[in-house]
């Protein structure tokens, strides 16, 4: 299967995405690039390739075979070769950007950003490693009874920059409300008059951006801490590279354009739905309504890459997930509780407690 790993156009050693810069960038030389001239570059670079490995083997081994690519939504384990030092690489299905084991190389997974699973966008990632640790501190300190470790450096360094896939939707809605509204006014202490007005509302909603994960309950993070962490700013996505992935982990949908598509038109009905409601209850004081009617149609449905810094902490028998907007920097977190900790820092306080009335107590005797 195809593996590939961007190449520095100075000296040839493997890229990053450096959110500070906006800009791929190589720890060897130094060398900072844009999207445009890593991909020029890398373009030329695998063409040769592929041409040299065609000449070798026959053009059939030079590209994806067509049964590799309908392989690709299976649930199972997939084998690749690092090309930067030769290592066999082992991942699941639902990675598509992902590191060497041994030398530590970022690896792109091209047969697994193609067809339906290429992205149409990505939200690059804004917050370096280094501000996600630093803001994961000033979090961490204010827990007071988090076990011994939970912020220390060996426990940071295991952070992961991730790209998490979302789709979004565009839905438009056409309403037709008709009915009676009634408004009660008060003349004066003893008298009121109920007018009666008709309602029709018709006419077209449309809603942009809504959000359906494009991850289950059984994946790595949570689709509710994903949610919660989801105020991202839509509107500076860019057109999908797979150069904007280099230097970190990706993850494939497993929830289908289908199934989301359909959530997100039911979700738009709803929407619609409740917002024309709440402007009827704040118009009148009551109504009938003798027709409701909400129809929705899926316009269009982005497959958007969105970054995230994760960390899990294991204690106990129980994984506990930190993730950070890799974008705004918007966190949630879990925190384990450590009974001792707590316990003996009550003790303490109960401890001083009873001292000071003692003390308290003899001196008034």
């Amino acid at each position: 299967m195809s593996l590939h790993t961007y190449k520095c156009p100075s000296c040839g050693a493997p890229l990053k995405w450096e959110p500070s810069a906006g800009r791929i960038a190589c720890d060897y030389c130094n060398g900072s690039f844009s999207v445009e001239e890593v991909e020029n570059f890398n373009q030329e670079l695998q063409a040769k390739e592929e041409a040299a490995i065609a000449a070798e083997t026959g053009p059939d081994k030079a590209s994806l075979g067509e049964s590799d690519q309908q392989a690709l939504g299976q649930d199972q384990l997939k084998t690749y070769v690092c090309n930067s030092c030769g290592a066999e690489l082992v991942t699941d299905a639902s990675t598509s950007a992902t590191f060497c084991y041994y030398c530590h190389s970022p690896l792109l997974l091209v047969d697994r950003l193609s067809g339906k699973f290429k992205p149409d966008r990505v939200i690059p990632f804004q917050i370096s490693k280094e501000k996600a640790q630093e803001t994961f501190r000033a979090w961490a300190s204010q827990k007071k009874y988090a076990p011994r470790g939970f912020s220390s450096e060996s426990q940071l360094e295991k952070m992961t920059g991730v790209y998490l896939p979302v789709w979004l939707a565009r839905v438009k809605n056409s309403l037709d409300f008709q009915g009676q509204g009634r408004v009660t006014k008060r003349l004066d202490s003893q008298r009121e008059s109920i007018e009666t007005y008709d309602i029709s509302r018709q006419g077209d909603l449309a809603l942009d951006n809504l959000l359906q994960t494009a991850f289950s309950s059984g994946d790595k993070i949570k689709p509710e801490a994903f949610e919660s962490i989801a105020n991202f700013r839509w509107e500076d996505s860019v057109p999908f590279s797979p150069a904007y992935l280099s230097g970190y982990y990706a993850e494939l949908w497993s929830v289908s354009p289908e199934e989301a598509g359909q959530d997100a038109t039911q979700r738009s009905k709803d929407l619609a739905h409740n917002e024309l409601m709440a402007a009827l209850h704040a118009q009148y004081d009551s109504f009938n309504l003798a027709r409701d009617a909400v129809a929705a149609k899926l316009d269009h449905l982005d497959y958007v890459l969105a970054p995230a810094w994760a960390l899990t902490f294991k204690f106990g028998q129980d994984t506990y997930l930190y993730v950070m907007n890799g974008q705004t920097g918007q966190i949630y977190g879990e925190v384990p509780l450590d009974k001792v900790r707590a316990w003996r820092s009550g003790g303490l306080i109960a401890a001083i407690i009873l001292i000071l009335l003692l003390l308290g107590g003899y001196f008034i005797w």
